[in-house]
């Protein structure tokens, strides 16, 4: 028997709801505890909300499946055939409020599993309710859970009818699974593991296995946060002069906030007390998360700091080697500066004061000029190119694509135990694993292509109606991030920059609305462009105009239609627009390849153009 709970059923007096418990009937309770609002997501990976209570649990033809991680709903697809008959073996008798496994014949030779559908039988004041379920039938006779509703015994004889059963069909027996969603957190790594959702069952328990096997890479606070011992940051001043600033003045409870964070990282080693020359200010910013950070305003520290150039990667160069890749694992690293060490002779210099004290990092802070380039090369350094050439690292954001999961695994692994080598851990909570779509730099991508993130855009939706050349040249610069998305972008936005111009009176014409609303609404749509292949089709398409110039490169694999990887588009100058359109249509063409330089170079490709006088350039 597969159904195996032991609980009285009780039968509700006013609306006939069978249950466990009485206070269970919606009737009677309609925010009863035992249901949940959870998401449940089918076979067809659409998502919806229900309530999960007896109403649903209790439906017949179900059967429900607990695992680690999932609350799998099975409907069980039964025979259209005339229905089995099931009858008492021997005589029998059942208790009041009896609940008892009673042995039943088949009618019939059938062998294997039946289902029984939940009811009440028996006459007034001698019923009872024959359990729903699936139970086997084996030489003949099986047995069946039933439960007496009545106030006095119930007598059985031989040969009685017991209850009507379906054979349950031996192909297809799951219609549908429904797997509720849930984020339960990891017993081993004691926090919530986000997986894809297209991963199986059995893939979700090889990520969870490799992740409990490298569970010292992640860290749950300052206790257990990493420090490595690859790198550490020097400080190198222009000058001797250090930098003196007083406390900045805090409220009472903010001052013993401060006092709080400062005490606990002195704790863990990440601060110590301080005589140094040198005293920069703290101020509190808020998070998102509504929390308040200490940061400390090294402003003047910084503009003394010789700098280091170590390079930042371009991030249109880290999306170009993702063409291919279908599942994409991000990896976020914990308060990722306080795991780098900064050398002892420049520690005085990172020194800071509080209305309570002065203290000065033994670890890499925020806010100093050269954290960013110390960070990167530390990185680098670590995850270097010779030993996973696959991994795309961004400051502390972390991209591991991958073709198939179990690439992905033999990747995440190679990884981890790099990580696990050098003394860095990870923020579990800020960590994504086998998704097919992720946001990474402000992208979204996915093995479709790739498109502005919905967070950008939001902001750019949200952008109000501008009142001065400030709020123009902000909202340019938020639009202009997402320029590659947008054919003819300058065109488009010709009016607006005309406002930028020197000796420009502020005018907000309707003009300027509409094309505002113009570039709001293109964004908004978060339009999708194709991955860069190297090895696909390529054609390089261009086009001008007296006020602009254009170009699209455009590839195309096997059968497939052609998209667009890019746009590119310019306003043309004074000068430029006296031309020809033949040199216009020329100078195009140059510009076009000036820009997609990279993407061309090495490779066979086309150039489309409509100026059939283009043909004459090359003689």
């Amino acid at each position: 028997m597969s159904y195996q709970c032991r609980k009285p059923i009780t039968k509700c007096s006013e609306c006939n709801f069978l249950g466990h418990d009485s206070h269970a009937c919606p009737k009677k309770n309609p925010n009863n505890c035992n249901n949940r609002k959870v998401s449940i997501n089918n076979v067809n990976n659409s998502n919806a909300h229900v309530l999960l209570g007896h109403s649903f649990t209790e439906r017949i033809n179900f059967r429900i499946i607990k695992t680690a991680t999932d609350l799998q709903i099975e409907k069980i697809d039964v025979s259209d055939e005339a229905k089995l008959l099931l009858v008492a073996v021997d005589d029998f008798e059942l208790s009041i409020g009896e609940l008892s496994a009673v042995t039943v014949g088949a009618k019939t030779n059938h062998r294997g599993s039946v289902y029984v559908g939940g009811s009440i039988r028996g006459k007034p004041d001698m019923e009872y309710y024959l359990l729903p379920g699936e139970y086997q039938v084996a030489n003949g006779v099986c047995r069946v859970l039933i439960q007496s509703l009545s106030s006095q015994v119930i007598n059985f004889i031989k040969g009685a009818l017991i209850s009507r059963a379906r054979a349950t069909l031996s192909r297809n027996r799951v219609l549908d699974v429904l797997r509720i969603k849930t984020n339960l957190v990891d017993e081993t790594l004691g926090s919530p593991i986000k997986m894809g959702e297209v991963l199986t069952v059995s893939e979700k328990d090889k990520c969870r296995a490799l992740l409990s096997k490298y569970k010292s890479c992640f860290s749950t606070g300052l206790h257990d946060l990493g420090y490595t011992s690859v790198a550490e940051m020097e400080i190198h001043l222009t000058d001797s002069t250090p930098v003196v600033y007083r406390p900045y003045r805090l409220s009472h409870p903010e001052r013993a906030y401060v006092q709080c964070l400062v005490d606990e990282m002195v704790e863990h080693g990440i601060l110590r007390e301080s005589s140094s020359p040198y005293a920069s200010p703290i101020v509190l910013v808020q998070k998102k998360s509504g929390e308040k950070r200490l940061c400390v305003d090294y402003r003047a520290l910084n503009r003394r700091t010789k700098r280091d150039h170590y390079p930042l990667p371009r991030i249109e160069d880290l999306l170009d080697q993702l063409s291919g890749q279908s599942l994409f694992t991000t990896l976020d690293l914990a308060s990722g500066y306080h795991q780098i060490a900064i050398a002892e002779g420049s520690k005085e210099k990172t020194a800071y004061v509080t209305p309570d004290g002065q203290y000065e990092y033994n670890r890499m802070p925020f806010g100093l000029a050269n954290a960013p380039a110390v960070f990167q090369r530390v990185i680098h350094k670590i995850l270097t190119k010779t030993k996973v050439p696959f991994v795309i690292i961004y400051m502390d954001d972390i991209l591991i694509p991958s073709r198939t999961f179990d690439e992905g695994l033999q990747r995440l692994e190679q990884v981890l135990g790099l990580l696990l080598d050098a003394g860095l851990t990870l923020k579990m909570e800020k960590c994504n694993f086998f998704q097919e779509k992720i946001v990474f730099l402000g992208f979204e991508i996915n093995k479709f292509g790739i498109r502005p993130g919905e967070k950008k855009t939001q902001a750019v939706s949200k952008f109000p109606v501008p009142c001065n050349q400030s709020d123009v040249r902000r909202f340019l610069g938020l639009a202009g991030f997402f320029r590659r998305f947008v054919k003819d972008f300058a065109l488009l936005a010709r009016p607006l920059t005309n406002l930028l111009r020197k000796d420009t009176t502020w005018q907000w014409a309707e003009s300027q609305q509409n094309l505002f609303d113009t570039l709001k609404r293109l964004l908004v749509e978060r339009p999708i462009l194709a991955l860069y292949d190297h090895r696909a089709e390529t054609q390089l398409h261009t086009d001008a105009s007296k006020f602009g110039l254009g170009g699209i490169l455009m590839q195309k694999t096997g059968k497939n239609p052609w998209r667009p990887v890019s746009y590119y588009s310019r306003q043309t100058s004074p000068d430029e627009q006296k031309l020809h359109s033949f040199e216009l249509e020329t100078l195009a063409v140059i510009n076009a390849l000036n820009k997609f330089r990279t993407y061309l170079l090495g490779i066979k490709f086309t150039i489309v153009s409509d100026c059939n006088a283009l043909r004459t350039t090359f003689t």
